[in-house]
């Protein structure tokens, strides 16, 4: 409940956000890994989808028909979960670079030659061939990766931009 006042809080006023410590420690409270994962994976696929030529010509491209835009994070929050994500990447501990793997395969996609478009693989046993292990580790592996993403959040005590515009 104290969120969802907060949320409306900030909805009614324009002017520049400043937060007490009790508030933003109840947005961190209420955080919503899932969510807040979702926004940064459609950050990263839409700055993937831009690299590379251009699949039309320049005289055509204003007579395609334009793209729903999804919801995605700010970059200064793409950033930081970027960070978090490198750490468990670049750790000597071979399971953290795979539950990286399994979270960046799971919310950002995956890219094969033919498709030029990262699609998010939502399918755990399908990562697990990927990776090579079971569908209950590879559960227990994402599980373990949200809660180190999230506690690396925590550890920031910071409110990221897509939690304070949050749209329900």
């Amino acid at each position: 409940m104290i969120a969802e006042e907060l949320y409306q809080e900030v909805f009614e006023d324009d002017n520049q956000i400043e937060l007490t410590q009790v508030e933003i420690n109840a947005f961190i409270a209420n955080r919503d890994i899932t969510y807040i994962l979702n926004l940064w994976g459609a950050y990263n696929r839409s700055e993937l989808e831009h690299l590379g030529f251009s699949g039309t010509s320049a005289g055509f491209s204003h007579l395609l028909v334009a793209r729903k835009q999804s919801t995605k994070c700010s970059e200064d929050d793409a950033i930081i979960i970027d960070s978090i994500v490198s750490r468990l990447q670049n750790s000597q501990d071979n399971e953290k670079k795979i539950m990286a793997t399994i979270i960046k395969y799971f919310y950002v996609g995956v890219t094969t030659k033919e498709m030029a478009n990262p699609i998010p693989l939502r399918n755990i046993k399908m990562i697990g061939e990927l990776v090579g292990y079971g569908e209950t580790k590879v559960k227990k592996l994402k599980e373990s990766a949200e809660n180190y993403i999230c506690g690396g959040l925590d550890s920031l005590d910071k409110v990221l931009d897509c939690e304070l515009y949050r749209v329900n």
